[in-house]
């Protein structure tokens, strides 16, 4: 009979620890989703604030050639709705003209 109660005790306690232990890995799965969630988020606001300065250093560029060359200054709304390669092609283009211009012989 006292066999019989230890293995009712093993077994009832190994069904405890095993409970624990998924419990455990519930809640370290849980608690790993969080933190990557956080961390990517996190990565998402710091590349989105890169590529915000990035087009805004373009924008102004591109309305400072703009102004240069004495040409209509393209309104924010209508610059910011362009792609980064549209707003590169076109800082290219004023830079060119303004190059154009410098180049011709005196006066």
């Amino acid at each position: 009979m006292v066999r019989l109660k230890d293995e009712t005790v093993t077994s009832d306690v190994m069904s405890i620890a095993e409970q624990l232990m998924q419990r455990g890995r519930q809640e370290g799965h849980h608690e790993g989703r969080r933190e990557g969630w956080q961390e990517g988020r996190q990565e998402g606001r710091q590349e989105g604030e890169r590529a915000g300065v990035t087009r805004g250093t373009l924008i102004g560029r591109i309305q400072a050639y703009q102004e240069m060359l004495g040409v209509s200054i393209s309104s924010l709304d209508e610059l910011g709705a362009k792609n980064p390669p549209a707003l590169e092609a076109l800082l290219r283009e004023l830079q060119a003209r303004v190059r154009g211009r410098g180049s011709g012989s005196p006066a």
